[in-house]
């Protein structure tokens, strides 16, 4: 029953005219077509949508979205004076935490930031280790440089591209995150997936059957950050 679970999460959802690409979420797309966020998960026309992938920042490529059609909006305004008006939705949050193999916070580490190519942050990591910066919600790629306590770290930052919990590549792409490894993510439970399921499991007092239940997938999702 489990399993027919995820490969059913794994099925795209909706019905729209957009069709999601790796490293889309709802924020991307609204960005790119000149919306909030929300005014499009939370469209009428999307609501098959919203009911398959339950979180908007997590989609599955080959979902299908609809856009709805822009409205203009008039607003008053006194003449001969200066009018200030706020665009919502900018930019969204990238926060990143760095820990030793022991869970803890590693402060005070030098870092430099790249975002899609272009420096947006050298700084030194916070007492809890964060690493924290605004990005354009479009934003596809980064690399991440740290000054370690022993040399220089190198990381390779994929936005955007998570798939939801429920299907095998989310839990998948997690438990590597975390650094339980698995292989590639490639949808396939097969041995290396099993043994990262199982390791993970014994370290969060889960029952250690290799098998991806929806206790795995909270605890797993809880962990992760989402």
């Amino acid at each position: 029953m489990e399993e027919e679970k995820m490969d059913a999460a794994s099925t795209p959802q909706g019905d729209g005219e957009f069709v999601v690409r790796d490293g889309d979420c709802m924020a991307s797309i609204a960005f790119d077509y000149g919306f909030v966020p929300d005014t499009i998960w939370n469209h009428r026309a999307n609501a098959s949508l919203k009911s398959g992938r339950k979180d908007q920042k997590v989609l599955l490529p080959g979902d299908r979205v609809h856009i709805p059609e822009r409205q203009s909006r008039e607003v008053a305004c006194a003449a001969d004076q200066k009018h200030t008006f706020i665009r919502k939705g900018l930019c969204e949050t990238l926060r990143i935490v760095l820990l030793d193999e022991d869970g803890n916070a590693r402060p005070g580490l030098h870092y430099v930031l790249c975002i899609d190519q272009k420096i947006v942050k050298s700084d030194m990591s916070s007492s809890q280790g964060l690493i924290e910066t605004p990005i354009l919600p479009n934003a596809r790629a980064g690399k991440l440089i740290v000054k370690g306590e022993e040399a220089e770290e190198v990381y390779e930052l994929r936005l955007g591209s998570l798939d939801p919990i429920e299907s095998v590549t989310g839990v998948q792409a997690r438990l590597n995150n975390l650094g339980y490894y698995c292989g590639q993510v490639d949808g396939i439970a097969g041995q290396l997936t099993r043994a990262a399921v199982r390791e993970f499991q014994a370290d969060h007092n889960l029952s250690a059957t290799g098998k991806i239940n929806e206790e795995t997938r909270n605890a797993l999702s809880g962990e992760h950050g989402f």
